[in-house]
């Protein structure tokens, strides 16, 4: 039985560049195309790979899409750390952040 650690994948200092702060850029290309690294699986891989993950990415992306082009996002906090993250329960640090509605002209 093998079982990988996701968690180690997704913080380990041997796979990415200050994996505890928030850094988006870090999934983009130079030309700003989107890049999936190999050893991130959110969702694990193969046969045994939930199976809802489209179903969760693209619910995700056109929520995602609908709040930015809706909504200015604020920090309310001077924070630029991700918290611990959980398994099926809350993290002990929130990312607050606000939303401002734009102004549709």
């Amino acid at each position: 039985m093998v079982i990988l650690n996701n968690y180690e994948l997704n913080t380990s200092p041997k796979l990415w560049t200050s994996p505890e702060k928030f850094i988006p850029e870090r999934f983009l290309t130079d030309s700003g195309a989107f890049r999936k690294p190999a050893h991130f699986l959110p969702f694990s891989s193969g046969k045994r790979a939930c199976m809802g993950y489209k179903l969760v990415e693209k619910v995700t992306k056109r929520l995602l899409d609908t709040i930015i082009a809706d909504f200015d996002l604020v920090s309310t906090e001077d924070r630029n750390v991700l918290p611990i993250s959980c398994l099926a329960v809350h993290p002990v640090l929130e990312i607050k952040i606000q939303l401002i509605p734009r102004k549709i002209a």
